[in-house]
């Protein structure tokens, strides 16, 4: 309840009524746990031993850069052949050398960032 207070709280000023900012709420709350979940899947691959370019997508670039086509995917195709599909936004996550560590880094920014510009 004081999350949804806090998130209605910063909506108090827009000029949308009732349901939006409820929405605004339920979205934001909704993006939280998929990242949750996504961060759960990514230590559950990694102790599993698991290579993190599995996980992310990578590993596969090369199928995805065959696989979608510009006439089937044409808003897609551009960011697969561009590699931001599957690398981090400012700079590719993975590399021959990503190690465990350096991926428990990764979330722990992430999770930091998080935290400081919460609602």
């Amino acid at each position: 309840m004081e999350i949804a207070d806090i998130g209605l709280r910063s909506t108090r000023d827009l000029p949308l009524n009732d349901y939006e900012k409820l929405s605004i709420v339920l979205l934001l709350s909704s993006y939280a746990r998929s990242c949750g979940i996504i961060m759960n899947d990514l230590e559950r691959t990694l102790k599993a031993g698991k290579s993190p370019g599995s996980f992310t997508g990578f590993d596969y670039s090369d199928a995805l850069k065959k696989l979608v086509t510009p006439d089937r995917f044409p808003d897609l195709y551009p960011l697969i052949i561009s590699g931001v599909y599957t690398t981090k936004w400012r700079k590719p996550i993975l590399s021959e050398t990503t190690s465990n560590s350096d991926w428990s880094g990764f979330w722990t920014e992430s999770n930091t960032i998080f935290r400081k510009n919460r609602l």
